[in-house]
Formats: C-alpha cells, structure tokens, sequence
C-alpha cells in the first residue's frame, strides 16, 4: 500500500528506499501493520492506520476485497487498485 500523498503530492513513501533508513519505533508501526495485513486482522489494520495517522489508503486490487471487509471507506475503485478513506 502507498499514501496518497507519494502520488498526489510527489513525497516519498513513509518506509523510504530500506528500512534502515528510519527510527526503530516508526518501523515498528509499519511491520504491525504489514503483520495485521498479512494476517487478515481488521482491528490490528484499523489501529495501525490510526496510530500512523492514515487518511487515505491506496491499495492493488488483491487487497480491496479485505480493506472492503474490514469497513474502510471505499472512495474509488479502477481495474488495478482502489483507494479508501479511513
């Protein structure tokens, strides 16, 4: 998943090129995220996004159908990706 604002604000993504790259407990958020994705785990994703302060989540299609299951808002929904609102 990207934040919206790598694309519509030309910044660059919150994990950067390696994880390396930024504080060990932003990593953390990230890989609780990544664990709750993984895992299908609603709440986890839910909390996840609130505790990095998501607005808007730009998923590949494969992943629209558990974003649309987990209550998201659905915004916009093309051929290869879809966007929600948290």
């Amino acid at each position: 998943m990207i934040s919206i604002a790598t694309i519509k604000h030309n910044l660059s993504t919150p994990l950067g090129l390696y994880p390396p790259q930024m504080l060990k407990g932003l990593y953390d958020y990230f890989m609780d995220l990544n664990n709750a994705l993984e895992g299908k785990n609603c709440s986890g994703i839910i909390k996840s996004f609130k505790d990095l302060r998501v607005k808007n989540v730009i998923s590949y299609k494969n992943s629209c159908d558990l974003l649309k299951n987990c209550n998201l808002n659905l915004e916009s929904e093309g051929n290869y990706s879809c966007l929600f609102t948290i």
